[in-house]
């Protein structure tokens, strides 16, 4: 249970006991080692657990170890309300692509034949379904390949092409921002239904590029960085530990030393005990990867943007993910000794050694007449 459902874990356990008798045992998890969002196997493990029934907001990411049960909240959802503005959408867009928080998913089946009802056929209108509320463990740590028309973000998946414009049904949050990152060139819009008929209309342009000016400042800075620390922010997402291979193999590549390191939810207080570290990346599920670096002495970076800072020649093209498992290791290794040209950085001012990161003062020659 996340913090703000624990004063109803008891009862529900209670009712999970009278039902299942007295040949199995419960246990309520609560302060959970990582994201509330994830699976916390890490406790499960410490009672030896068969499995795990997860309550509240989840990230659906596939878990290590044990099998999973999702249990999501009912919020109530306006119908009628909510189908006008999705029939408004599809009237004026090619391509509408609805998502939503899943507190919301027991309504969408009823949405879906509201809006059918009033939206014209083959408007290109696609409401994305729930993965599913089981999890089965997934002992290898690469994903299976997807045909090219499936997507999949926060818990949901959809077929079709990519869309010119996002309805989200919900809050801001985290899984609002992985959609908004992830799918930037689509405009968004917001419907909350907690507002009634009021709805928050805006596009993702203005955000995202704030988002993204702000993090590209952070990838110059890990360009900069001799050592490296590798956050470990989850014991339970399936293939976290090829992504810290992943991530040490490019930190290797790229000529810096790094450390991996396992300090639970991190905090300024937990990574302030490191202070040789001049970057740190963390390896977490897309809800808890981006966090806020004002209160942190050094950058905290996903995996992409580790890529971007230590893969040579990497290019930033405008898309973004906070998926680690979309992170891979270019097929053709960067060799350490290689030597490199150095480079201009931005935070230092000058050309620094590629290697190293190791300001160095170089004396460039012009073909001049000196006489």
């Amino acid at each position: 249970f996340p913090d703000n459902l624990l004063a109803d874990s008891v009862a529900v356990t209670s009712a999970l006991q009278s039902a299942c008798g007295s040949g199995v045992r419960f246990f309520i998890m609560a302060d959970t080692t990582f994201g509330s969002c994830c699976v916390d196997e890490v406790a499960a493990a410490h009672v030896n657990a068969d499995c795990v029934v997860h309550y509240g907001p989840a990230c659906l990411s596939p878990v290590t170890n044990l099998p999973a049960y999702f249990v999501f909240l009912r919020t109530p959802l306006d119908i009628n309300t909510c189908g006008e503005v999705v029939a408004d959408l599809v009237a004026k867009d090619e391509r509408l692509l609805v998502l939503y928080d899943l507190e919301y998913a027991h309504a969408i089946p009823e949405l879906r034949e509201t809006v059918r009802q009033e939206a014209p056929e083959n408007s290109g209108l696609t409401f994305a379904e729930i993965i599913g509320r089981e999890l089965n463990p997934c002992k290898c740590d690469e994903e299976p390949i997807l045909d090219t028309d499936e997507h999949s973000i926060g818990g949901l998946k959809w077929k079709g092409s990519t869309p010119t414009k996002i309805l989200w049904i919900g809050k801001e949050g985290p899984a609002l921002t992985n959609v908004m990152l992830t799918y930037n060139s689509a405009a968004t819009v917001r419907y909350d239904p907690a507002s009634g008929e009021q709805t928050s209309i805006f596009y993702s342009q203005y955000l995202i590029f704030n988002i993204e000016f702000s993090r590209y400042y952070l990838i110059e800075r890990a360009k900069d960085a001799n050592i490296v620390g590798i956050v470990v922010g989850t014991l339970g997402v399936a293939g976290y530990k090829q992504a810290i291979q992943n991530v040490k193999q490019m930190v290797k590549s790229a000529g810096k030393k790094s450390y991996t390191l396992a300090v639970g939810k991190p905090n300024p207080a937990k990574l302030a005990n490191f202070p040789e570290c001049d970057v740190f990346v963390l390896i977490a599920c897309p809800q808890t990867a981006l966090v806020d670096n004002k209160e942190f002495f050094a950058p905290l970076l996903t995996t992409f943007e580790a890529q971007l800072a230590f893969v040579r020649g990497k290019q930033w093209t405008g898309s973004y993910s906070l998926d680690f498992r979309d992170v891979q290791l270019p097929a053709d290794p960067q060799d350490s000794t290689t030597e490199e040209e150095p480079r201009f950085s931005f935070i230092s001012g000058g050309y620094v050694s590629s290697r190293t990161g190791e300001t160095k003062r170089f004396l460039l020659f012009s073909q001049v007449n000196l006489h």
